[in-house]
C-alpha cells in the first residue's frame, strides 16, 4: 500500500555483514584441529571479514572449515554464522571478536553436535583495526561434552581480513560511479545496501541510479537476505516496478536465486504479469526451480495462478516456453473448468480430445465480473464444505492462495479459503500488510461490491478491524476513502474505532471529506463519529462540498 511504499526503512540493522563488492573473502591459511570423540579433524580453510554491528560497531568474524566454500555462499548478505549450515559442512567453526578484540563466542557445526564455549585468545585490538591480516591462537579451556560426545578445539591461523563495506565499495568504483554516488548522497541517499532497498520503495528510477553507481543487482536486503528482484515480485507491480525488474535482469540479477523468506524463486512470485514472467524466462528462470510451495515447482505455481486468474497470456507464455502440459494434462484441465479460453489453450497444447473431468468435479463458477450477493444472504460455508470445494479445484489451503485470490478480486475463492481456516490476519512478509488492510486500501472502482463482500467475509472470519498499518492507519481510515458505505458500516459494526489518526494526522472523516465521499461521511456519523475535535479542519476541507458541510455542521450541534 502507498503508506508502506512511502515508509522509510531504518538504515541500520542489528547485524549487517560488510564485505567487498567484487570478490568473496579469499581463503587464508589455518593450522587448526577440532577433536570430536578422539577423532582429529584438521580445519585448513580460514575466512575473515569485518562485520558492522549496531552495538559494537566493527568486529572481526572468523570462519574455519575443513574444505573450501563455494563463492556464492560467501555472499555479503549472509552472516558467517549462517554459512556453515547453508554449506552443509561436516566440520566447521565460526566466532567473532568485539571491537576490543575479545571473543564473543562461537559455534561448532558437526553431525549430531551443535554447541559452543568461551574462547581464550591473545588478540590485539589495535592489530585488528589496522593490520591487513590477523594471526591468532584459540583453544578451549577443557574438553567439552554434549549428548555423550566430547570435543575440543585448538590451533593457530592466519586469515585475510576484509575491509569495511564503504571503503571497499569506494575503492572499487570508477570515476563515473563515484560521480553518481555523489549525486545520490546529495539527494540524501547513501550508497549502501539498506538505502538501495529504501530508495527503491521511493522510486523505480532510483534502482537504475544505484545500479549505474555500481550496486550489484543481487545485493541482498540486510534485514531479510532477499534480493530486490525477489522482494519487488512479492506483490502488485506498478509500471515503474516492472521496468525496475527488467532492468535488474538486464544487469545480471539471478532469476533462480531462492528467497530466504519463501524458499522459492522469482518465477513463483510474478503474480501473473506476463511481461515480467517473459523477462524472467528470457533471463534463464527455470520452470522446475523450487516455488516455496510443497510439491510444486516455480512453473507449476505460476501456471496454477494463471489458470485460477484466467491469465491467458501467461498460460500461452508457459506453453510456448516448454511447460510440460501433456504430463500434467488431467490436473490442468481440472483447474481450467469454467475458464473456456484457458481450457482451449491447454487442449490445443496436447491435442484435441481426451477425458474431461466429471461433472461432479467441476464446481460452478460465477462470471468474474459478477458481484457477490450481499453478506446477509451469503452465510459462510462450513470448514468441511470449504475444504471439499478447494480440494475439488485442486487449490492449496495456503496463505499465498488467499493473496492470489485477493489480488485477482476473486471473492468466491477468498471466501472458501477463509472458511477453510486460512488466517485473515497473517501479513505479507515483504510489507506487513494484512488482508483486511490490503482490501480496504485498494481501489476497486466498478467492483466496489466485491470489495465490500471481501471485507464482510474477512470480518466474519476474525479479521482485526483495528490493526494499524506501518503508517498507523487502521482499515477504517482507508475504507472511508476507497470503500462503499456498506463496507464502512460493516467495519463500524465490528468494532472499528473512529478516534484514530495516521502518522500524518489524517482521520477517517478527513479522508471521507477530502475525497467527497458523502455516503461515507453519513456512515461515519451514523456510527457515532465525533466531529467536534477536528471541526475547524473539516469545515475548511468541506467548503467545496455543501452537502457534506451541512452534515458536519448538523453533527457538531448535537
Amino acid at each position: 500500500m502507498a503508506a508502506i511504499r512511502l515508509r522509510m526503512i531504518a538504515v541500520l540493522v542489528t547485524l549487517f555483514v560488510a564485505t567487498p563488492l567484487a570478490a568473496a573473502p579469499p581463503p587464508g591459511r589455518a593450522d587448526v584441529t577440532l577433536t570430536v570423540d578422539g577423532q582429529a579433524i584438521r580445519l585448513v580453510h580460514a575466512y575473515a571479514r569485518v562485520e558492522l554491528n549496531m552495538d559494537s560497531f566493527e568486529e572481526l568474524a572468523v570462519l574455519l572449515t575443513d574444505r573450501p566454500l563455494p563463492a556464492e555462499l560467501l555472499d555479503r548478505g549472509v552472516p558467517l554464522h549462517e554459512i556453515l549450515a547453508n554449506a552443509g559442512l561436516a566440520h566447521g567453526l565460526h566466532f567473532s571478536l568485539t571491537g576490543e578484540g575479545r571473543p564473543e563466542g562461537w559455534n561448532v557445526v558437526h553431525p549430531l553436535l551443535n554447541t559452543g564455549c568461551v574462547l581464550c585468545s591473545d588478540w590485539d585490538a589495535e592489530a585488528i583495526r589496522t593490520a591487513a591480516a590477523v594471526r591468532g591462537r584459540v583453544f578451549t579451556q577443557t574438553p567439552q561434552q554434549t549428548d555423550g560426545r566430547t570435543w575440543s578445539f585448538a590451533g593457530e591461523f592466519h586469515a585475510a581480513v576484509e575491509p569495511g563495506w564503504e571503503a571497499a565499495a569506494e575503492a572499487a568504483a570508477t570515476p563515473a560511479q563515484r560521480a553518481i554516488r555523489k549525486g545520490l548522497r546529495a539527494d540524501g541517499l547513501p550508497f549502501t545496501p539498506d538505502w538501495f532497498f529504501t530508495s527503491a520503495l521511493m522510486s523505480a528510477d532510483n534502482v537504475v541510479r544505484y545500479l549505474d553507481a555500481g550496486m550489484p543487482p543481487d545485493t541482498p536486503n540486510p534485514s531479510t537476505g532477499d534480493t530486490l528482484l525477489l522482494e519487488t515480485l512479492g506483490g502488485d507491480l506498478s509500471v515503474g516496478q516492472r521496468a525496475a525488474v527488467k532492468e535488474l535482469l538486464r544487469r545480471g540479477a539471478d532469476p533462480n536465486r531462492l528467497s530466504r523468506q519463501s524458499g522459492g524463486t522469482a518465477l513463483a512470485r510474478v503474480h501473473c504479469c506476463a511481461d515480467v514472467a517473459a523477462a524472467l524466462l528470457d533471463a534463464g528462470a527455470r520452470l522446475d526451480a523450487p516455488s516455496g510451495q510443497a510439491g510444486r515447482t516455480a512453473g507449476q505455481a505460476l501456471m496454477n495462478a494463471a489458470i485460477v486468474l484466467s491469465k491467458t497470456e501467461v498460460v500461452r507464455l508457459l506453453v510456448a516456453r516448454g511447460y510440460p502440459v501433456a504430463a500434467e494434462r488431467d490436473r490442468l484441465l481440472k483447474d481450467a473448468v469454467g475458464r473456456p479460453e484457458v481450457e482451449q489453450i491447454l487442449r490445443e497444447a496436447v491435442g484435441a480430445g481426451g477425458s474431461r473431468p466429471p461433472a461432479a468435479a467441476r464446481p460452478s463458477r460465477p462470471p468474474a465480473e459478477a458481484a457477490p450477493a450481499p453478506a446477509s444472504v451469503r452465510p459462510m460455508p462450513s470448514r468441511a464444505e470449504a475444504v471439499a470445494a478447494l480440494e475439488a479445484r485442486d487449490l492449496p489451503l495456503t496463505q499465498d492462495a488467499l493473496w492470489t485470490a485477493l489480488m485477482a478480486d476473486d471473492a468466491e475463492t477468498a471466501r472458501l479459503l477463509l472458511a477453510a481456516g486460512v488466517s485473515p490476519n497473517e501479513p505479507r512478509a515483504h510489507d506487513d500488510t494484512t488482508p483486511l488492510q490490503f482490501v480496504a486500501f485498494r481501489q476497486y472502482g466498478a467492483k466496489a461490491a466485491v470489495q465490500t463482500a471481501l471485507i464482510r467475509d474477512l470480518i466474519a472470519c476474525g479479521a482485526d478491524v483495528n490493526r494499524p498499518d506501518s503508517n498507523d492507519a487502521p482499515p477504517i481510515l482507508h475504507a472511508a476513502q476507497f470503500c462503499e458505505a456498506a463496507a464502512v458500516r460493516a467495519l463500524l459494526a465490528a468494532g472499528a474505532r473512529t478516534g484514530v489518526k495516521a502518522k500524518g494526522g489524517a482521520t477517517p472523516m478527513m479522508m471521507a471529506v477530502i475525497f467527497n465521499r458523502a455516503d461515507n461521511v453519513a456512515a461515519l456519523l451514523e456510527g457515532g463519529y465525533d466531529v467536534k475535535p477536528e471541526l475547524d479542519m473539516l469545515r475548511g476541507i468541506a467548503a467545496s462540498y455543501p452537502d457534506i458541510l451541512k452534515m458536519i455542521e448538523a453533527a457538531a450541534k448535537k
